[in-house]
């Protein structure tokens, strides 16, 4: 997941409160979580702690509901075993033993650059997987009619005929890709679609269970009435509508457990 973009999650899990850690820090590529320990005397307490290298941010998941909920990214998919199911790209260069270079969500566009720029000068990799998050940070903020947008577009463009041309002095074949892993669309309409679920007479948690992400929520039902009171009310919300079961089958997005949301708005 880009910087930028709300943190993803499997839920509810129903896991006892006492399984979730406090407190909490966040952070870009790590999640940190410890238990105090007791500051009496006489109690003694095991002091957990459990590491996240995805690349996520948390966010607005409330503390208090975060004991329902599991992180889909717990593992950093820019290096290999990263993925949940199935292999990713790096999988292949390792078990190749292909040397290449991956960036470091951790170090900044400047630093990442300079890095692969080295690199090259060496000559002693064979492939090199460059992200740059930068524009999805920009987008968010000013809006893709911005002047800012393609003027940073310029900018990734003598980077990225910079790094070629470095390339092409130590190597006798390049091949150059440059792709982006989503597009961006503007905000025209603000929506607040917890305040519509918050009015019902229902409790999260005892209820319901919900995810809020910018342009979708993901519903998840401990009862009958949960779901039909919801369901009846998301079909009055004129500006969305709840994906249809084989809708989601064609867009590969269904799954028969309600891993990612038993309804899904949108």
């Amino acid at each position: 997941m880009a910087e930028g973009e709300s943190a993803a999650v499997i839920g509810p899990t129903r896991l006892p409160a006492s399984r979730v850690a406090s407190p909490y820090r966040c952070n870009r590529c790590e999640l940190e979580s410890l238990v105090e320990p007791s500051t009496t005397p006489s109690s003694s307490l095991s002091i957990p702690v459990s590491r996240f290298k995805g690349y996520f941010d948390l966010y607005n998941i409330p503390f208090e509901h975060i004991d329902r909920f599991d992180f889909t990214e717990k593992k950093s998919p820019l290096q290999a075993g990263g993925m949940n199911r199935g292999s990713n790209i790096f999988d292949r260069l390792k078990e190749g033993g292909i040397p290449h270079f991956v960036s470091d969500p951790d170090r900044s566009e400047e630093e990442n650059r300079a890095a692969l720029e080295s690199e090259l000068g060496s000559g002693e990799i064979d492939f090199a997987f460059m992200y740059w998050a930068g524009l999805d940070g920009l987008l968010h903020r000013v809006g893709n009619d911005s002047s800012e947008v393609p003027a940073k577009l310029r900018h990734y463009e003598r980077w990225i005929a910079d790094l070629a041309a470095k390339a092409k002095e130590r190597y006798d074949e390049v091949k150059l890709y440059v792709f982006s892993d989503h597009g961006m669309a503007n905000c025209d309409e603000h929506l607040d679609l917890k305040a519509v679920i918050e009015a019902l007479p229902l409790s999260f948690g005892k209820d319901y269970a919900v995810v809020y992400d910018s342009t979708m929520a993901r519903f998840w039902f401990f009862n009958e009435a949960a779901r039909d009171q919801i369901t009846a009310a998301l079909g009055a919300v004129r500006q969305g509508r709840i994906m249809p079961t084989e809708e989601l089958k064609r867009l590969r997005a269904h799954f028969e457990d309600g891993q990612f949301g038993e309804l899904i708005f949108w």
